[in-house]
């Protein structure tokens, strides 16, 4: 797995670990992470079960996003990172099950957007 993120975000394996965080240390976010994730999901046939491209990334800078924060306060969203260990256990069971991989860290990440 690490090969395959290092050659689709043209990074240097030997700088990923299971650990790395997609949007932390790989700075996907928007519409490149969602490239990213139905890349990867196609590529390992993994069924996108209840993933919610909101829960794990921020959205790409959009009109509507802009007239939706003028029109509604913004509440902070709470992100989790998707490492490169989850992409793993996700692939090995065949689909993407939010419950088990959030297992996998003890909060998520609170920011604004």
């Amino acid at each position: 797995m690490i090969s395959y993120v290092a050659r689709v975000c043209n990074v240097d394996p030997e700088s990923l670990n299971p650990t790395s965080q997609l949007s932390r240390d790989l700075e996907l976010e928007g519409d490149w992470a969602k490239f990213f994730i139905v890349d990867w999901m196609d590529e390992f046939g993994i069924d996108f079960g209840d993933f919610e491209f909101s829960n794990y990334f921020v959205e790409e800078f959009h009109l509507l996003s802009v007239l939706r924060s003028l029109l509604f306060p913004q509440r902070p969203n709470r992100r989790y990172p998707i490492t490169i260990e989850m992409l793993v256990t996700a692939a090995n069971a065949g689909t993407w099950d939010s419950a088990s991989l959030h297992q996998m860290h003890d909060h998520p990440t609170k920011i604004r957007g």
